[in-house]
């Protein structure tokens, strides 16, 4: 009779769920947890039946282990996820941490020192081994450090710095747009120097100095 319950429990949580959008079996196996009051094994295991069964059925779509969608045919095909925001998602947050942030050419379009428009998404991550969907546009790099809550805003710059010889810029004021995002940010000068001279080549350290101090990086 429990079996059914939790079945059927299941089912109405997944329902809530918007078609397309990833979650993933602890997403569901935390909320049995909590209103069955079952031990974190218990819930897992009914959890990871109940998924891989509505997978067989063709119910639910999978995009690794662990993660699944409510997929849906329209007159168009059928709805995807999204993979390039799934893994923005999982390379750049676990949990309430921050284990990676967006770099390289899109981060520049972002920010405003290009116009160009990149089919790929650049990502530095402590997780750059994780295997990706082969649809995806998404390019994982590994940190010079560990990225962590503290420290990835400032990596982040760091970043755009080191690639300015690299990668298009066709912004007329780049200087000024960098001292924006430091200011935004609200980014240690000293501590940015300090990184600089720590994680990256000897190039970058000069740079960070003459954006600071106010030089024309042209």
């Amino acid at each position: 009779m429990r079996t059914g319950l939790y079945s059927e429990r299941i089912r109405r949580i997944i329902e809530d769920f918007p078609v397309g959008e990833p979650f993933t079996n602890e997403n569901i196996a935390g909320i049995l947890k909590k209103e069955f009051e079952l031990t974190s094994e218990n819930a897992e295991l009914i959890t990871n039946n109940k998924l891989k069964r509505m997978f067989d059925e063709g119910k639910l779509g999978r995009i690794e282990k662990g993660v699944y969608y409510v997929p849906k045919q329209t007159v168009f095909g059928p709805v995807k996820p999204d993979y390039d925001r799934y893994a923005l998602k999982t390379l750049t947050m676990d949990k309430n941490e921050v284990i990676g942030y967006e770099s390289g050419a899109s981060f520049f379009n972002r920010i405003g020192l290009s116009t160009l428009i990149p089919r790929e998404i650049e990502v530095v991550s402590n997780n750059y081994r994780k295997k990706l969907p082969e649809s995806c546009h998404v390019v994982v790099k590994k940190p010079p450090v560990a990225v962590t809550s503290e420290n990835h805003r400032y990596l982040q710059m760091l970043d755009v710095i080191n690639n300015m010889g690299r990668l298009h810029i066709d912004a007329e004021n780049p200087e000024e747009i960098l001292n924006s995002v430091i200011s935004k940010n609200e980014l240690d000068p000293v501590r940015l120097a300090g990184y600089a001279g720590k994680y990256y080549p000897q190039k970058v350290l000069p740079k960070v100095i003459d954006i600071i101090i106010g030089d024309d990086l042209t």
